[in-house]
């Protein structure tokens, strides 16, 4: 590999460790608030607008 693939190689890999970073945060938020509120807030915002949305709610419940 020449120098310009190793670059490249580094940006990707850094880029996935900061989407990786993000996504644990948005789960960590979401079991903080759910243990400050004693609940999830935003169940009924996420209930509102799709079905969907509640089993995504289901999920997040589970990891925490």
């Amino acid at each position: 590999m020449d120098k310009n693939s190793k670059i490249i190689v580094a940006v990707i890999i850094t880029i996935s460790i900061i989407i990786a970073i993000g996504i644990a945060c948005v789960i960590a938020y979401f079991c903080f608030m759910g243990y400050v509120f004693g609940g999830y807030p935003y169940e009924k915002v996420l209930e509102s607008r799709s079905p969907e949305a509640k089993y995504t709610v289901e999920i997040i419940r589970e990891r925490c």
